[in-house]
């Protein structure tokens, strides 16, 4: 019987429930020996020859009750060491994470301190020896995780991310299963941070029938610098749901060198119907850099949508196109504070001197939460001009602006007699790296 695409990807999708007891190893802790490594990618499959032994799970399960923190930390470090096959004890992992039990004897999860018999472990949370032994289940513990994003919403998607096997790919694609959006979130993330072994999987499912099969290959497929999945990108560009479209074009912007036949059908998406289509799109030509794209990116800038101006602004940096200045500077005064921070980084990374005086403006505007990162925005890129002018601004504004974030940001500009006021605010680390519209 000849196997069609949709069937292939279907028994992916269920390969989990025939697939043997696996060793699925992702984190290893080594008592005593070794260091535990953040995550272990294994590339084949070991079969687990034994199963827990019964008595052992009993007093497991009953360390992992008690009242006393020392023993539930214990008890998840041994489970750590056992690997995937302790998988029938991951539901009593969950209970574990996050949280704090007025019982606790000997502290609450973010302080306690428990000799492991390893250097590199002498001191470990509740909560971090409970992520550490679900890393180490691996793929078999990605059920009960989904079930607990099901039951209590988001905030374990770090863990599951964290599980890179082959064998956590299927068992990804069969969570699908559940609507939930949360549980949806959590398996798009999981398998964008899947290594290259996911890759074909992926583009079996990016022509599945299923919308949600679809739409999770798609993201998947995101981050990878891989030349196989630009031409079933281009392909997932004319797929009827919007989302598949959206992750599509954003993830075209990563394989290199970049295949300039994806630019006209990223042009296309330009006039996508939705606008977060539109942005990825946007976004994307930035990163291309193709002449054939200038023009549609400057109208993409004037779009009805601010999502859309955004991705469009954003692009304009990108890309270095001196001929949107005009546009961006009319952006500065956007009813949307996002497309006015773009606005402003943009035209930091094209670095025409015409931009100097509207981002002086910008950054004189009183200050506001709302326009908050906009103004700072404007006082990083009046950095890159240089002139007389822009560094007597600069050095007014280390010293007196009332947004600790901008005096921080220009603490260089103050004279050397005049110590910085500022320390380094929430949200100040961020701007310590170079801004997102002239970063590829």
């Amino acid at each position: 019987m000849q196997v069609t695409v949709n069937n292939l990807c279907a028994a992916i999708a269920i390969a989990i429930i025939v697939m043997p007891a696996t060793d699925l190893v992702a984190q290893q802790v080594s008592g005593g020996e070794g260091a535990a490594e953040e995550t272990h990618t294994t590339a084949g499959v070991d079969t687990v020859t034994q199963p827990l032994d019964p008595k052992v799970m009993t007093e497991l399960v009953a360390e992992l009750e008690s009242k006393d923190v020392t023993p539930r930390i214990s008890a998840a470090l041994g489970i750590a060491r056992m690997g995937p096959k302790a998988a029938s004890l991951a539901p009593y992992l969950i209970p574990l994470l996050g949280k704090y039990h007025a019982s606790d004897t000997h502290g609450n999860t973010r302080t306690t301190v428990v000799n492991a018999g390893d250097p590199t472990l002498s001191s470990i949370t509740l909560d971090g020896a409970a992520r550490l032994a679900l890393v180490s289940i691996g793929a078999a513990a990605i059920p009960t995780l989904l079930e607990a994003v099901h039951k209590q919403g988001g905030g374990l998607h770090n863990i599951l991310r964290k599980i890179q096997t082959p064998e956590a790919v299927p068992v990804l694609l069969s969570g699908l299963q559940d609507e939930n959006a949360d549980v949806q979130a959590a398996i798009h993330v999981a398998l964008a941070a899947q290594g290259s072994y996911a890759v074909d999987p992926l583009l079996i499912c990016l022509k599945d029938e299923k919308k949600a099969v679809r739409v999770a290959a798609a993201f998947g497929l995101q981050g990878r610098d891989d030349r196989r999945i630009v031409r079933p990108l281009i392909e997932a560009l004319h797929d009827p749901v919007a989302e598949v479209r959206e992750h599509a074009a954003a993830a075209l912007k990563h394989p290199r060198p970049r295949d300039p036949v994806a630019v006209p059908p990223l042009i296309a998406l330009l006039n996508d119907p939705n606008a977060r289509v539109r942005h990825n799109a946007a976004l994307s030509l930035g990163f291309f850099k193709d002449v054939r794209a200038t023009q549609p990116l400057i109208n993409a800038l004037k779009d009805p949508d601010a999502y859309a101006r955004r991705g469009a602004a954003q692009a304009a940096g990108l890309a270095r196109l001196v001929t949107a200045v005009d546009i961006l500077i009319v952006l500065l005064r956007d009813k949307d504070n996002v497309v006015r921070q773009e606005a402003a980084e943009a035209l930091g990374a094209i670095h025409d001197p015409r931009a100097v005086e509207p981002l002086i403006a910008l950054l004189r505007q009183p200050y506001s939460g709302e326009l908050g990162n906009a103004r700072l925005a404007a006082a990083r890129s009046l950095k890159y001009f240089r002139t007389e002018e822009t560094t007597n601004v600069l050095q007014d504004a280390a010293m007196h602006d009332p947004d600790e974030r901008v005096q921080y940001e220009l603490k260089a500009y103050l004279p050397t007699s005049q110590p910085s006021r500022a320390k380094n605010p929430d949200g100040a680390r961020r701007w310590q790296i170079p801004s997102r519209s002239i970063r590829e």
